[in-house]
């Protein structure tokens, strides 16, 4: 009988171990694609989104992660780098954006995706320029066409909101941004 109990409490422990293994995420067909607390989301390379906790908004570490992130959401094709525009956001100091790159959506309308090692800084020329970016931890889109703004919404990006924040009704987010005046939120009507 001893035996018997004795076989079964091994095999308990081989069954855990084994399912223990497989959730790990190394090779085991656990996702190891989100975080143990689940409070953050990256795009990581190949775009894939992983933890990494900061307040649930998406990270990414490339252009490339950047582009990936868009076009799960919308279309956002033909991507380039497009680091100097007198019309637009541009890479520098004075934005806070280490590289700026454009690809196009369904309407062939331009799409800026911007890598920002500097939030504050962008924030404050975004303000300067009306606010309208939806933010990332690390990252930045900009379109004129409220079809991609909209298909961006669900995302877990954030919209920079300059104008009239006090008019977002109850029960969406509103943070704070870095800078004065302007709120992050997922209102669909700031845009």
């Amino acid at each position: 009988m001893r035996f018997r109990n004795a076989v079964a409490v091994a095999a308990v422990a081989l069954a855990l171990t084994a399912a223990s293994a497989c959730d790990s995420g190394n090779g085991g067909g656990g996702d190891s694609s989100s975080s143990a607390d689940g409070d953050g989301l990256s795009a990581g390379s190949g775009g894939r989104l992983m933890g990494d906790g900061s307040k649930g908004r998406p990270s990414a570490a490339t252009m490339a992660d950047i582009a990936s992130f868009v076009s799960e959401r919308t279309t956002c094709t033909n991507l380039f780098s497009d680091p100097k525009d007198p019309e637009h956001e541009s890479v520098g100091s004075e934005w806070g954006i280490k590289e700026r790159g454009v690809c196009y959506d369904a309407d062939r309308m331009g799409i800026s995706l911007l890598a920002v090692n500097d939030m504050k800084a962008f924030q404050t020329r975004a303000k300067k320029r009306g606010g309208g970016y939806y933010v990332g931890k690390d990252f930045a889109v900009y379109s004129a066409d409220p079809t991609t703004l909209d298909a961006l919404q669900d995302s877990g990006l954030l919209y920079l909101s300059c104008e009239d924040p006090e008019k977002i009704p109850s029960g969406f987010t509103k943070e704070p941004a870095l800078v004065g005046g302007c709120v992050l939120t997922n209102h669909p009507g700031m845009f």
